[in-house]
C-alpha cells in the first residue's frame, strides 16, 4: 500500500524480502508484475558514480509513512534541511561523540526510529549497536546482555521491548546473576514513543532489573509525531523526569488541576523528556484555535527547525489536515507564528530539576522553548517566576541550601487527540479505563476499549479457564463505574493475543472495532448491558 500511494519507482530491500515479494504466496494477493524495480542493497554497483549529485537543502530527503493507531496511513516530507536540523539537535542533547557506543532496539521503519538507525550515526560518527526487536522476540535478554556485553552507557529503545523483557524474563533474573550481566554501566534509557509515558510499565521494568544494577532513574521517555519526529528527548546529561499528580475528574472537562500523590482519582503523570534543542512549543485550543490558559488542557503545537514538511498523501481517512503544518493562533501572545499541529492533548509546567531530584513549582508556561545555540530555557506565561533570570539567558537557577536547581519546562502528554471517547458531554482517555480494568482481576491479561453506537464496549482477554469468562463481566462494569462513572454498554471477553498491538507496542483500537462489527473476534463470552 505504502508502494502505491506514495508511486514509488524503486524498491531497495534485502535478498530475502525479494525473495518473498516474488513468492507465490505474494502472488496470490499480489501481482509480480505490479511491483516497480526492486534492487538489493547487498549487491555491489557495477561501476562507480562519476559524481555524487548535490541536492538544495529544501529538496525532499525521503517520505515518511506510518500508520497510526486509528488505522490512518500518513506519509509526511522530510527535507534535507529538516534532516540536518534534527540530526545536529539530538548530537547536542544526547552528547553524540564519535567516542560513544549507543544501542538501538527499535524499528527502523519510521519516525526518529528510522533516524537513529540510518542517519545520525552518520551525521555524528558515534558507533550504534543495532538490535532488531524481532530478535528480541525469539531471544528476550539479547538487549539487556548486549547491553553489559559492550558497557554501553545510552540505549534507545521502544515500549514494546520493555514490555517483552518485563514479563519473558520476571522469573529469571537469578539466571541472568549467573550470566554476569550487569546494567550498571547504563546512564540513559530512552524509550522512543508517539503517546503517554506509561509509568507503570517503566517502574515494573526498573524496580524487576534493579536487582541487575540499573539506576532507577535511567529509564526515560521521548515524544514524537507525525510532524515531529523527535520534539522532546531526555539527555545524556538531563535531571531525573519530573512526575505530575492531576485530577483525572479535572481532565474530563479538559482542566488541569495538580493533586497531592494518593489523593483520589489522581492520575501519575511523567515528563516526556527535555525539549531538544531549537523546539518551541505552545499549548493551543484544537476548536477554537486560542491559545491555553494555565489550568487548561490543550492541543500542542510546535515550531522547530526539524518539523516535517507536510503531508505527501493520507489515506484511510478524508478529513482535512490542510492547516497541521500552518495553524496560526486566533487568540494569544504570538498570532502571526505559524505553527504545526501534534494532534496530542497536553500541558506544560515549569519544574525544578535536581540530580537529586524533581519539584513541582506552581508556575505554568504558556510558550516553551529551548534555544539552539546556547540550550537555554525560554517561557513567557502569565505567571512570574519568584527568582533571577538572566538578561541574555531565559535559564532560571535556584540556589538552595547547599545545591542549585534549574528550571526547565516540561512536557506532559495526556493522550491523542483522534482517541479521545466523548460519553455525556465529558472526555475520556481509553487508556485510563483500560489500566483501571487491567487492575480489577489478575486473570486479565490485556484490555481495550472504543465506542460503538455511544456504547462503550470493553473488550478483555482472558488469561485462564473459559469458566471464570462470567465472573470478569461485574467486575469490568463495576470497576468502570466506580473510578469513571460510565456505564459500560459491551463487555467481550476474548482469549489473550486478540487485542492488536503493532510493533511499537500501541494498541490498534480502530482495528480492534472493525473486528468487533465484523464479528471477527471469536469471543468466549459476550455481555451486553444496554
Amino acid at each position: 500500500m505504502i508502494v502505491d500511494v506514495s508511486k514509488s519507482g524503486i524498491i531497495l530491500s534485502i535478498q530475502s524480502i525479494i525473495k518473498l515479494l516474488k513468492s507465490r504466496e505474494a502472488a496470490t494477493s499480489i501481482d509480480p508484475k505490479s511491483w516497480p524495480v526492486i534492487l538489493d542493497i547487498e549487491d555491489n554497483p557495477k561501476r562507480k558514480l562519476a559524481a555524487i549529485a548535490n541536492s538544495t537543502l529544501d529538496s525532499t530527503a525521503y517520505l515518511d509513512f506510518s500508520v497510526s493507531t486509528c488505522g490512518r496511513l500518513s506519509g509526511v516530507i522530510i527535507t534535507h534541511r529538516s534532516l540536518s536540523s534534527l540530526c545536529a539537535s539530538l548530537k547536542l542533547a544526547c552528547e553524540l561523540y564519535p567516542s560513544r557506543h549507543v544501542a538501538l532496539c527499535l524499528d527502523p521503519y519510521c519516525g526518529l526510529g528510522f533516524s537513529m538507525w540510518t542517519l545520525i550515526s552518520v551525521y555524528s560518527g558515534h558507533h550504534s549497536i543495532l538490535i532488531a526487536p524481532y530478535e528480541v522476540e525469539a531471544n528476550p535478554s539479547l538487549w539487556l546482555s548486549t547491553l553489559s556485553q559492550y558497557r554501553v552507557r545510552d540505549t534507545f529503545c521502544s515500549y514494546g521491548v520493555i514490555e517483552l523483557c518485563t514479563k519473558a524474563l520476571s522469573n529469571s533474573i537469578q539466571m541472568l546473576k549467573q550470566r554476569n550481566i550487569n546494567l550498571g554501566c547504563v546512564r540513559t534509557c530512552v524509550v522512543v514513543a508517539e503517546e503517554r509515558p506509561r509509568v507503570q510499565l517503566t517502574q515494573q521494568f526498573c524496580k524487576l532489573f534493579q536487582a541487575l544494577g540499573l539506576n532507577m532513574r535511567c529509564v526515560s521517555t521521548s515524544f514524537g509525531c507525525r510532524v515531529n519526529p523527535a520534539i522532546c528527548v531526555q539527555g545524556a546529561s538531563s535531571a531525573e523526569s519530573a512526575q505530575v499528580y492531576v485530577d483525572l475528574r479535572a481532565l474530563r472537562n479538559n482542566r488541569v488541576a495538580l493533586v497531592e500523590r494518593g489523593a483520589p482519582n489522581s492520575l501519575c503523570l511523567v515528563e516526556s523528556g527535555k525539549l531538544l534543542p531549537g523546539v518551541k512549543v505552545i499549548i493551543a485550543n484544537p476548536d477554537s484555535k486560542g491559545q491555553c490558559g494555565d489550568s487548561h488542557l490543550g492541543e500542542i503545537w510546535v515550531q522547530s527547525p526539524h518539523n516535517s514538511n507536510g503531508y505527501f498523501t493520507i489515506y484511510g481517512d478524508e478529513t482535512d489536515y490542510n492547516d497541521h503544518f500552518n495553524a496560526k493562533l486566533v487568540t494569544g501572545c504570538s498570532t502571526s507564528e505559524t505553527w504545526a499541529r501534534t494532534g496530542y492533548l497536553g500541558f506544560l509546567r515549569r519544574t525544578e530539576c535536581s540530580q537529586a531530584g524533581s519539584i513541582l513549582d506552581e508556575t505554568t508556561p504558556s510558550i516553551a522553548s529551548r534555544d539552539s545555540d546556547n540550550e537555554s530555557i525560554h517561557s513567557q506565561g502569565h505567571n512570574t517566576l519568584n527568582s533571577t533570570t538572566s538578561s541574555n539567558a531565559a535559564t532560571t537557577t535556584i540556589t538552595g541550601s547547599g545545591n542549585e536547581q534549574e528550571l526547565h519546562d516540561a512536557v506532559y502528554i495526556v493522550g491523542a487527540l483522534d482517541e479521545v471517547i466523548t460519553l455525556r458531554g465529558m472526555y475520556y482517555h481509553p487508556i485510563d479505563i483500560e489500566n483501571s480494568v487491567l487492575r480489577c482481576h489478575k486473570k486479565i491479561a490485556e484490555c481495550a476499549v472504543f465506542t460503538w453506537t455511544n456504547l462503550l464496549v470493553v473488550v478483555v482477554e482472558l488469561d485462564g479457564n473459559e469458566s471464570e469468562a462470567l465472573d470478569l463481566v461485574p467486575l469490568v462494569t463495576n470497576t468502570v463505574l466506580e473510578e469513571h462513572q460510565l456505564i459500560v454498554g459491551v463487555v467481550v471477553v476474548v482469549d489473550p493475543g486478540v487485542v492488536p498491538i503493532n510493533s511499537r507496542g500501541e494498541k490498534q483500537r480502530m482495528h480492534l472495532r472493525d473486528g468487533f462489527l465484523a464479528d471477527q473476534l471469536d469471543p468466549i463470552y459476550v455481555a451486553y448491558n444496554m
